[in-house]
């Protein structure tokens, strides 16, 4: 399925319930490949300095607003399970008004021309994430957080939204490999998920960054992630 197929209409969260066929690659099947909607997908946070929604000083990552798992900037190795685009107004933080959203470039175009806030691309993740040596948590709070196994790999599988800069640091790259790798499946690849430090002469924040690497996935997970997906063998 090309990476450009998008959904709108609702909120994020209530499309990625809905998504469908969602995998990559980009052999097309008549039956979804994998379906958020059908197993429990927490989210993935990055705490910022101007919040006190998310635990952990900035740029630690969490998940579901619970566990601190990683510290700022560490590289995580993650495997990219799909991904969806689409576009929303950019409604300014605290305002009560919630944004609409666009499912294609020409109704975004129109949105955009009808509305009075710019429209910006969004696109939200699923990511299977493995615990590491950095992760700090205790083995016992890791059960909650890294709940899957295969072999001796212990991972979540875990959902996260990136928009402005964010959007260019993650779907931007994936999109790219994926188009120079035309007709290959790269699921299996291996990428390093990152908290990254944005200045500015205001202010400090952090975004999610994915950079591509040469690894794939250890042999047990990525049978793991095929059997999620519909394609492992019998």
């Amino acid at each position: 399925m090309p990476l450009e197929e998008t959904f709108g209409g609702e909120s994020p969260d209530e499309a990625l319930a809905k998504t469908t066929n969602t995998s990559l690659s980009t052999n097309v099947a008549d039956e979804p490949e994998f379906d958020p909607s059908d197993i429990d997908v927490p989210r993935l946070n990055i705490a910022q300095k101007t919040s006190d929604a998310v635990p952990g000083r900035p740029g630690e990552i969490s998940i579901d607003k619970a566990h601190v798992v990683y510290p700022a900037e560490i590289k995580i190795p993650v495997a990219v399970v799909s991904v969806r685009k689409y576009w929303k107004e950019d409604i300014p933080y605290g305002n009560p008004e919630k944004p609409q959203f666009a499912n294609t470039q020409a109704a975004a175009d129109e949105l955009e021309a009808n509305s009075e806030y710019k429209v910006i691309k969004v696109a939200d993740f699923v990511l299977l994430m493995l615990r590491t040596p950095d992760c700090p948590l205790a083995d016992e709070d890791a059960l909650e957080a890294f709940p899957y196994e295969a072999g001796p790999h212990q991972f979540a599988l875990v959902k996260m939204t990136a928009q402005k800069f964010g959007y260019d640091t993650t779907f931007k790259r994936v999109n790219t490999m994926a188009k120079l790798n035309a007709g290959k499946d790269i699921t299996n690849a291996v990428w390093h998920f990152s908290s990254l430090k944005k200045t500015s002469p205001q202010h400090t924040w952090y975004i999610p960054n994915l950079v591509a690497t040469r690894e794939v996935l250890p042999a047990e997970v990525a049978a793991f992630l095929a059997n999620l997906k519909g394609g492992a063998d019998e």
